[in-house]
């Protein structure tokens, strides 16, 4: 879908910035190198935004309606409620969904292949883009497997810091 969006030629992000009239030509999104990375970032939000946004709405309806009647009460404004109520009560919530989307970013495949393979000039290659790489399109299947195990020990590293902070704020 979004090399259809993307494509130089007739793709509907270029004919509709040029039906507005901010593109004076079309564009290759996915063949230069400095919009390519930019292009494949923002299909990877919009992919991922949904689960972001579930996890901050769960959050927000376990929120207790007495803590913000009780701030009104006390005659804090909506920027107050927000960031003494609301807020501290979404940053847990968001904490994991950024763990979750910073292991997505360096696990990123699907997305990265079907749209420039790592190209131009490996400006969206990604980690597991160079491990697909080095093991299947230059034969080296044991780098491969050695960078994939490098890959796994730095989100199992992530992970682990993770559960401390989350084990110290308990205390």
């Amino acid at each position: 879908m979004w090399r259809l969006i993307y494509n130089p030629e007739y793709g509907a992000l270029n004919s509709l910035l040029f039906q507005l009239g901010f593109l004076d030509s079309y564009i290759s999104w996915l063949g230069s190198a400095d919009k390519a990375l930019w292009s494949v970032m923002f299909a990877d939000v919009w992919k991922n935004f949904s689960l972001v946004a579930m996890i901050a709405l769960a959050s927000l309806q376990t929120l207790p309606d007495s803590q913000i009647e009780a701030a009104k009460i006390d005659g804090a404004g909506a920027w107050q409620r927000f960031r003494y109520i609301t807020l501290p009560h979404l940053i847990p919530s968001l904490q994991v969904a950024l763990v979750l989307r910073i292991i997505e970013a360096v696990k990123v495949f699907d997305i990265i292949y079907v749209m420039t393979k790592g190209g131009p000039a490996n400006k969206t290659r990604s980690a597991s883009i160079f491990v697909y790489q080095e093991a299947f399109t230059n034969s080296r299947m044991g780098s491969g497997a050695a960078y994939a195990i490098i890959m796994v020990a730095l989100i199992m590293i992530l992970i682990a810091f993770y559960i401390r902070g989350l084990s110290r704020r308990e205390k």
